[in-house]
This record gives structure tokens, sequence and C-alpha cells, in this order.
């Protein structure tokens, strides 16, 4: 996301306010598929990976119990929602609605330096928490391959995560 934020900067010659953005869907078509990735991702959308740990967090939140539980569980949906809520704003005045620009603005692509480095990680942001985490895991996900990747380091059980006495699968 904070690389895909830097590409519109760039193509916009430094412009950083939002209000003077708009329909650079077809001007930065790989920034713009990045930043979607990651936009999916942060909303929590499968198969992306915030999906495989957003609902995990908020889960376990809920699942301390009592007072401690309710306020943290609140306060995790609320965080999740402003987030959607800023996340999709940003989103849809960058890339959708009328031209804003300045006049004279010029909006580009940034160049494969920056493009292949966003590309990655939106990939990652796409496939990374299936292919990473596992639900009795700190990174959930149906698989755990970073889990026996790191095992020889960090330790590493199978198998459902109790927490007070509550099986987070």
């Amino acid at each position: 996301m904070f690389l895909s934020a830097g590409s519109v900067m760039h193509g916009m010659s430094d412009q950083v306010d939002m209000r003077r953005y708009g329909a650079l869907r077809t001007a930065m078509p790989w920034t713009f598929g990045c930043l979607t990735a990651g936009w999916l991702a942060i909303l929590g959308i499968p198969p992306f990976a915030g999906f495989w740990s957003k609902d995990k967090i908020i889960e376990v939140a809920f699942s301390l119990g009592g007072t401690r539980g309710t306020i943290l569980g609140i306060v995790a949906l609320l965080g999740a929602g402003i987030t959607a809520f800023y996340m999709t704003r940003l989103w849809s005045m960058t890339f959708f609605g009328e031209k804003r620009w300045t006049e004279g603005q010029h909006p580009h692509e940034s160049p494969w330096v920056m493009v292949v480095p966003m590309a990655l990680l939106a990939f990652g942001a796409t496939v990374g928490g299936y292919l990473l985490g596992n639900g009795a895991s700190v990174l959930p996900g149906p698989t755990n391959a970073l889990q026996r990747w790191l095992s020889p380091v960090l330790p590493f059980e199978e198998g459902p995560r109790h927490v007070n006495g509550t099986v987070i699968s």
C-alpha cells in the first residue's frame, strides 16, 4: 500500500492532495492493480492475505472474555471498519471519478524499479496468507509453510491454539 501510494505521488509529480487525483486507473495501470490488491487484502476479502488474519485477531480479542475482551473486540472491530472506510475512500478518489488534476499535470506510471517491488508485494498480499499460514499458527491460513521453514529456530506446535480455554482454530 505504501509503495503504491508513493507510486501515485511520483506519477503525479509529487502532488499529495488526493482531491487533485481521480481517473488514474488508465494512466497508472500497474499502480492501480497493486493498490487494488493491497486494498482487497486490508478489507479482508478472500483469498487475500487479510482474510486469513483480520477475523482471527478480532476473534481472539473477543475470546479474552469479560470487560477486557469486550473492549478489545470492539476496538478491533472499529479499527477494521475505519480502515476499510478510509482505504476505500483513498482507492476510489485516486483511481475513479473525474480527472481533478491541476493544469499541466501529466500522470504517468512509475518506472520498473518501483513497479517490480510493488508488484511482488501485491502478489504477497494476494496469496501470502493462504500460502504461509495455518489457522493454528501465528499466521492463519490453510497451510503452514512459513512455520515449518522457521521451525528450526522458533517453536511451532501443530493443532488448535487455546486462548483462555477457548479453542481458536
